[in-house]
């Protein structure tokens, strides 16, 4: 089976799995009508008196948004461990191996998979608000505003950035979270133990990344040279949680 079929047969498990597809839809929902609330109370506020049935409601609405922020937090934290236990939990690993699946590549495509899955799931719950927002800024004149403001912050601290630089080590930083909770996962062989085997590869990553960092902030370099120093520790960091990861599954007995 090659590379390419064994990423779309992960791609398939997850669209079957309809008790997480109803969760992405009601997070959605609830992130849309929470931020469609905020939009009109923020847009007629001036016109509303403390009396107002949208004024007394927004206490409630408060208690809701700040409970969406910690579902929304909880939930997109733990998606990538369900993605990637989903064969383990099912029993369907070991058929897998047997029917002749190359280990390494699918190791690979659990990667892609996940990378992908949890990139589309993020928008699918953020673009309501995401898009509201910048309606409202843009009804309210207030897009160059916002833009600006980033300007006038890098004039005003005088930051050489690189923006590509950051750019590239935010993806290393990225795919580095991700294969560590690739290897935690299969470590564990699936189970619930990986959240906290990958808890401890974070903070072992992050003593060591940010030994590096104040390394490079004490001496004079530049703020793109920190972010190339930090990409490098990333880019070695994922090297070996690769190898540990797809030696484990390699050597798993299924």
């Amino acid at each position: 089976m090659t590379g390419g079929l064994i990423f779309k047969m992960e791609l398939f498990k997850f669209l079957q799995d309809k008790k997480y597809l109803l969760a992405v839809l009601i997070l959605a929902v609830l992130n849309t009508l929470t931020a469609l609330f905020y939009s009109v109370l923020f847009t007629t506020t001036q016109h509303l008196g403390s009396e107002s049935f949208l004024m007394r409601f927004s206490s409630v609405m408060t208690v809701v948004f700040v409970l969406l922020i910690f579902a929304n937090g909880i939930f997109l934290f733990l998606f990538p461990f369900h993605v990637l236990s989903i064969d383990y939990k099912n029993n369907v690993m070991a058929m897998m191996i047997a029917s002749g699946v190359n280990r390494s590549k699918l190791f690979f495509a659990k990667i892609g998979a996940v990378i992908l899955l949890s990139l589309a799931v993020f928008i699918a719950v953020m673009a309501g608000p995401l898009v509201i927002g910048l309606v409202q800024m843009a009804i309210g004149g207030q897009i160059n505003e916002f833009f600006a403001s980033f300007v006038e912050i890098f004039n005003l601290f005088n930051l050489d950035i690189d923006v590509l630089a950051i750019v590239f080590s935010s993806l290393l930083s990225v795919l580095n979270s991700v294969v560590m909770i690739t290897a935690a996962t299969i470590l564990m062989k699936g189970r619930n133990t990986a959240i906290l085997v990958s808890i401890g590869f974070s903070m072992a990553n992050s003593f060591i990344s940010n030994f590096f960092n104040i390394f490079g902030f004490s001496t004079d370099i530049s703020a793109s040279s920190v972010s190339m120093v930090q990409g490098m520790t990333a880019a070695v960091s994922i090297a070996i949680f690769i190898f540990i990861g797809l030696r484990a599954l390699q050597t798993q007995n299924l």
